[in-house]
Formats: structure tokens, sequence, C-alpha cells
């Protein structure tokens, strides 16, 4: 009988000990509030990631998908009442959060014995962001990257450069009757994509990006263009002239698709785990395919932030860990072609042979040959000017 009953006590003890955290959060909701989120995104999340947290964790997430600058209002109206556990923002407005007066953030490493995955992020997205000192107050979520989108029935050569983009461009490649077949979002629409193309040429053909100095890092910056502008803009503005790019230019990212759909433009640069996803969606014809362009291509993160004054802060906490955890990055990757942020764990060994590697970079391609983009300063100069630049 002694021996039964340490058995059984010891059954007992090993149950709690090692029973999923439903327990603990059982009931429990997390307000998620995301700005960043694009519509495929928001589907993974809700149909496929929170019921998954809520049948491991116990935890309900309640998401609102909204804009920045919504979250910017709440977060200066309400200050210590605000009601959000975990924010997930844009790397461009990442610094912004983290310099604002209005609210303070959880350091993530002070609390390595809840967010244990942390110990896998990539460090090239933690330690700094865009240039701005994170100290461990935002953790990327996922890698996205851009790359040469193009029809293969109409371009068999897809060029390999910006070099070699600028050559075919220059001898009519892009031209079909004098209709552009190059897509441009507009760079000042609300869609990045155009001034991030842009901003790229820009990096590819040597522009330096340099701007004065300026006290309030709030204030618009003073920019200097100097002679590393101006091949860049030059070649926008042949492509242009030569009716490379299609006209007018589209605002967002569904109406380009819908411009490959229809056969308008045979080649853009623009996200490509959207557009990869987006043909699995039957939403692009298969005869699509993405390339790389030597020079680089931008990829970046989706970060998140816990308030310092989060009501749930423990149940925000396993949250973030079990979104880096291996097996729900790999679900990210399968779901929506976005690169794991972590490393170890196997995670990369465990993405499809068939995608990772084949129709994706690697993460070590994306080392390689990838740029980050920034300083965000020169992105918004680039959406307040280009339109002029290139005779638009």
């Amino acid at each position: 009988m002694g021996l039964q009953r340490a058995f059984l006590s010891l059954t007992v003890a090993l149950f709690f000990l090692l029973a999923p955290m439903t327990r603990s959060f059982a009931g429990m909701t997390v307000h998620y509030f995301d700005t960043h989120a694009g519509a495929n995104t928001q589907r993974f999340l809700i149909e496929h990631a929170f019921p998954k947290v809520k049948s491991e964790l116990g935890i309900e997430v309640a998401p609102t998908f909204s804009t920045f600058d919504s979250l910017s209002k709440l977060v200066r109206e309400k200050g210590p009442n605000l009601d959000i556990d975990v924010m997930v923002i844009h790397p461009s407005n990442v610094a912004k959060m983290l310099r604002s007066p209005d609210h303070k953030y959880v350091d993530m490493r002070d609390h390595l014995d809840r967010v244990p995955h942390l110990k896998n992020v990539i460090p090239l997205f933690f330690d700094t962001i865009l240039g701005a000192h994170n100290e461990g107050r935002a953790v990327p979520q996922w890698i996205n990257f851009y790359g040469f989108l193009y029809d293969t029935n109409r371009i068999s050569s897809p060029p390999t450069s910006f070099r070699k983009l600028i050559e075919q461009v220059n001898n009519g490649e892009f031209a079909d009757q004098g209709k552009g077949r190059f897509g441009l979002i507009s760079p000042g629409a609300k869609s990045a994509g155009g001034r991030k193309l842009i901003w790229s040429l820009l990096h590819a053909l040597g522009c330096s990006f340099k701007f004065l100095e300026k006290p309030d890092p709030d204030e618009p910056v003073t920019w200097i263009e100097d002679d590393t502008w101006e091949p860049g803009w030059e070649v926008l503005r042949t492509m242009v002239r030569h009716k490379a790019i299609a006209l007018p230019l589209v605002s967002s990212g569904s109406h380009l698709f819908n411009q490959f759909h229809t056969g308008k433009i045979s080649a853009s640069i623009y996200s490509a785990d959207y557009f990869l996803w987006s043909m699995r969606e039957g939403r692009i014809p298969d005869h699509f395919a993405v390339g790389n362009l030597s020079e680089g291509l931008p990829f970046s993160s989706s970060y998140w932030l816990i308030p310092a004054d989060a009501p749930h802060l423990k149940a925000a906490l396993a949250l973030c860990d079990h979104m880096l955890s291996p097996d729900f990055q790999v679900a990210q990757f399968e779901h929506l072609f976005l690169l794991p942020s972590v490393r170890g764990n196997n995670v990369h060994q465990r993405l499809s042979a068939d995608v990772y590697g084949k129709l994706t970079p690697t993460w070590e391609q994306l080392q390689e040959t990838g740029v980050i983009l920034g300083p965000p300063d020169a992105v918004r100069y680039i959406q307040a000017v280009a339109l002029k630049k290139m005779g638009l």
C-alpha cells in the first residue's frame, strides 16, 4: 500500500507539473491590438493561431485590427488606463513608440522565465530596429521579404540585378504597344510598396541617404540630395519616358495583383510572401514566379510590444512565448510564407522542403542579398517627392 500511495502521489505531482498552462490562464482574455496585419495574416490569426492559443494556454485572445494612428491616439488619451496587453507594430513606427513619453513597455529580457523562446530570436531584428536601440522591448514576430514578381509566359529571362532590369527597360522589354508592363504602387499611397521599390532602386545604385542631424527625432528631416540620388531618379524618369511603367499608378497591393491577374502588367517588385500566398489562393495565375535582384531587396519584420501596465501581463508574456515557439513559427510559414524570426530547435529544418529555399529564400540567402529598409525618414522623403522627381 505504501508503494501504491507513493506512486499515486508522484503521478499527481507530475500531472500538475506537466499539465498545460491552461489551468493558470483559463477564462483570461488578452487584448491584442494589431496595426500591421494584412487580411491574410488576420485570417491566419483568427482561424488558426488564436484558437490554438485558447486550447493550449486557456487564453482567449480578443484582437483589434486597426491603424497605427488609432493606436497612438489611444495611448495619448488613456495613458496608464490603456486596456491593451499586446501591441503589434510596423518597424518604422517602433522607435516612435519606444521614445513616446506617454507609455512604458516591458523589457522582455527581464522575463526569460516566462518567455524562454526569446533566447532564439534572431539578434539582427532584436538588438536595434531601423537604428533605434530596442533594449529588449520590441519582439519580432516574423520576417517578410520582397521579390521580383514576373509572368513567365512573357518574361523568359527575368533580370537578376537592378542593372539588368535597367538594361531591359532601355531595350523596351517592359513596353507593349505604348503601354507600360511594369507595375508600380504610387509612392504617395497609403500602401508602402511603391516607395519601398523606389528605395530599393536608389539603394542599389548607391544612394547615400545622407541627411542633416536634427535635434528633435520627431521633427521632419532636412535632406541633402547629393550626387548619389540622381542616378536612381534618372532611371525612374527613363522608365516613364520609355512607357515601361503601367499608368495610372495603383494605390495598393490588391490593385497591383489585379493588374497581374488581368494581364495588364508582367512584372513588379513587391512583398513576395504575400504574392506566394495569393498564388496559392488562386488570386494570381500559376504561371507567375518570384525572383531576386542581386543588389538586394528589402526584408523586415513586425513587432510585439507589451505595455508595462498591461492588465494581464503574465498571460501576455505566455502568448508571446507561444508565438515564438517552433510550432507557431512553422505554422506561420506554412500558412503565410513568412520566414521564422527565431533560430534553433530545428525550426528551419521543419519548414516544407518544397517551399523553403525554392519558392522562398532561405534565411542564409536573405542575409546575403537582402537589405533592411531605412532610415524611416528616407522612406517618408521618397513618399513626398518621388512623383515630382519622376515627372508624374
